[in-house]
């Protein structure tokens, strides 16, 4: 499957959003910035998370519409797996360390199966308890995707199999919204962040069927949602940022309208300018590198940053550190690290777990790129 170009980017445009985001929330601890009181861009990079599910429901359609049967299912399931898991649990054992020598560790067996399994599989209540890397909720929500889009794999669903993922992530959250409750299984499932997934979807069915369009019509929707971002950035967005909040159900349909559909219209901006322009326009290597990288940085940056903030602390170097020119370099240096991640950990893990667990299944398969 070839790949796109301009998926590539906006990967890398998500990442630097989310490092972005939290970048000024760690350099809070330390004083007060510029950015961070800048109207209300402190916590706009949070939209990175939303872009990230718009792409996963495109990219999982785009490449999947016939693979079928239960042999397609568990090649998926295991592609999955070894994209997602291998990095996340390494990821997470880096920073278990870091906690365990700064002794900021305190042991949660919750926490630990809730990083194992990603799924709330051993959760009850009311609270979503975090794994070790807090980001974890988001590969929660993935993981959910994937098994649904197996499930229609599993099927042998064919026809329609777009549409049909698209109503079922519709049904499923109409079935929280029929019967509201707080049980945080129920709460998960019919959560609706999954949305976001079937906006990929949509774009995955309208890419396929429509040919490229002059270039105005791109341009002027990319140029549309730009503004929309601005008028976030200056007038605000409420809470949807707020993760906690998330979870348990509460300003999700904002996040949706507010961040998930320009975030749709983001996406297909770019894919139809390339479709449009071709691919060479899309041929920035630094920024296909970042978009390659994207989920390594995606995992680490956090742990970074609380390294960063530690030897900061304890050198009472951060007193003589402009705070502003400290978030640019929290930002360089967690891309660079989630760069080297990817590089000699993410593709090595990749690479080990695909010899062992497809074989030579993946050869005969369209589930082969870096997807």
């Amino acid at each position: 499957m070839k790949q796109l170009n301009s998926i590539q980017y906006l990967r890398a445009l998500a990442a630097l959003l989310v490092v972005y985001c939290h970048a000024i929330d760690q350099q809070m601890r330390l004083g007060q910035s510029y950015q961070q009181g800048f109207h209300h861009l402190q916590n706009f990079g949070a939209i990175g998370v939303d872009i990230f599910f718009v792409i996963s429901g495109f990219i999982i359609s785009y490449i999947s519409k016939k693979e079928v049967g239960p042999k397609a299912a568990l090649i998926f399931l295991k592609k999955r797996f070894i994209r997602i898991n291998p990095a996340y649990y390494a990821a997470s054992v880096i920073a278990l360390g870091f906690m365990m020598l700064s002794n900021s560790f305190s042991f949660s067996t919750q926490s630990t199966l809730k990083t194992i399994s990603i799924l709330p599989i051993f959760e009850s209540g009311e609270i979503f308890q975090n794994p070790i890397l807090h980001i974890g909720w988001t590969l929660s929500f993935e993981w959910l995707f994937y098994l649904v889009v197996s499930l229609l794999m599993l099927l042998s669903v064919v026809q329609y199999k777009d549409h049909l993922l698209i109503l079922i992530l519709v049904v499923v959250t109409l079935l929280g919204i029929l019967f509201p409750s707080k049980e945080i299984h129920f709460n998960f499932v019919t959560n609706p962040m999954i949305l976001e997934f079937g906006f990929g979807i949509l774009l995955s069915i309208i890419y396929k069927d429509l040919k490229a369009q002059p270039i105005i019509y791109p341009a002027l929707l990319l140029a549309i949602t730009a503004a929309f971002f601005i008028h976030l950035i200056y007038n605000g967005y409420g809470e949807i940022s707020e993760a906690s909040k998330i979870l348990k159900g509460e300003n999700v349909w904002q996040r949706i309208v507010i961040w998930g559909i320009p975030s749709a219209t983001l996406a297909l901006g770019l894919l139809f300018l390339e479709k449009q322009m071709g691919s060479n326009f899309f041929h920035n290597k630094k920024l296909l590198l970042l978009g390659d990288a994207s989920y390594a940085i995606y995992l680490v940056h956090q742990t970074c940053f609380k390294v960063i903030i530690s030897v900061l602390q304890k050198t009472h170097f951060a007193s003589k550190l402009n705070l502003d020119f400290l978030v640019l370099i929290l930002v360089c240096i967690s891309v660079m690290t989630g760069i080297l991640f990817h590089i000699y950990i993410e593709k090595k893990l990749i690479s080990f777990f695909n010899k062992i667990l497809v074989k030579h299944e993946i050869l005969n398969s369209r589930f082969s790129g870096n997807v």
